[in-house]
């Protein structure tokens, strides 16, 4: 996790904000559970959840974070309660569940191991380098790596850059780095 240079306005300027996440979706309906930074929100990071049948961004406050924290998210489908899970890793073994949602799906179309920044207008914000890893996909009950046996798209959305180290279960995204030439003079 990172401290972007998300713009913390009064409304109804615009609205800025930076999101890490994983995500299943099926067409319309969806479950997502990472951080966040909004605009509307102090100038700190949030461990969120959002989906289609709340239609609303959930925030945990009580899971304080700060930079360089990791934080491991996930989202899984129970067949036990036919509900999608968002689940955030506390360590230990131990998962607590944030949400549970009946999304009309058991099997997701897509998933997502994604970050997403929304300018509303103005600058962008500079996101340091911020790394996801541990990509997995529950495939028949197991969890397996997220590797190149999977279709998987990558984007990249200038002004940022999506660096894939291991595709696709270990990546950065990051604004782009500027390099000022140095010029020596009278040497």
């Amino acid at each position: 996790m990172v401290d972007p240079t998300v713009r913390h306005l009064i409304p109804p300027l615009p609205v800025q904000f930076v999101a890490e996440r994983v995500y299943a979706n099926q067409g319309s309906d969806w479950m997502e559970v990472g951080w966040v930074e909004h605009s509307w929100r102090n100038d700190q990071q949030y461990i969120y959840e959002y989906d289609s049948v709340t239609d609303r961004w959930n925030y945990f406050d009580q899971y304080t974070l700060s930079t360089g924290s990791p934080v491991e998210t996930q989202v899984e489908y129970n067949p036990g309660t036919n509900k999608w899970r968002a689940l955030l890793y506390l360590g230990n073994n131990y998962w607590a569940v944030l949400a549970e949602e009946a999304l009309g799906f058991a099997i997701a179309d897509q998933a997502y191991n994604r970050g997403e920044v929304y300018v509303g207008g103005g600058s962008h914000p500079i996101l340091p380098i911020s790394g996801f890893d541990k990509g997995y996909l529950k495939i028949n009950d197991v969890w397996r790596i997220w590797d190149t046996r999977y279709d998987t798209d990558v984007a990249a959305d200038a002004p940022y850059q999506c660096n894939m180290n291991n595709k696709y279960n270990l990546f950065n995204i990051h604004s782009p780095t500027v390099f000022f030439p140095l010029t020596m003079k009278n040497w």
